[in-house]
């Protein structure tokens, strides 16, 4: 009996719904530039503020550099071809 307790699913539980909430509204992009600047986003934060044309700003003078991570194989060589002899003996 305590099995089948524990594996029903209680589908009358009381649920509040406000649809307005699930509303789409504009971001704060000023909230959003203070959070990243905390979390310390800095790619995320000028990728996000780019693609709104909003402007970051560097709320510290001592903030460090951004770096990009470089894709990995773009800096091999090109395959090169070696020429190769057969040597078979009849």
């Amino acid at each position: 009996m305590r099995a089948k307790e524990l594996v029903t699913i209680i589908k009358d539980v009381p649920i509040k719904f406000d649809p307005k909430a699930l509303e789409l509204e504009e971001p704060d992009f000023d909230k959003i530039e203070k959070l990243f600047d905390i979390l310390e986003f800095r790619t995320l934060a000028s990728r996000i503020l780019a693609d709104h044309g909003q402007v970051k700003t560097e709320s510290s003078p001592s903030a460090a550099p951004v770096h990009i991570q470089g894709d990995l194989f773009s800096s091999l060589p090109q395959p090169v071809e070696i020429e190769t002899k057969s040597t078979c003996v009849p």
